[in-house]
């Protein structure tokens, strides 16, 4: 067993669309927690680095 660690990168200005099935519902949950629909993603674990 290893660990690994992955790095996405998104545009600064990338906003969260509204999850069209439960699946992308709960990514949101999980992943993007406190982003508002349709407001730019910048989270704590999806901080807007400049």
């Amino acid at each position: 067993m290893r660990k690994v660690m992955t790095i996405i990168y998104m545009d600064k200005d990338m906003r969260l669309k509204a999850p069209t099935n439960s699946g992308q519902e709960n990514d949101w949950k999980t992943w993007c927690p406190g982003a508002k629909i349709g407001a730019v993603i910048g989270t704590p674990l999806n901080p807007v680095l400049i």
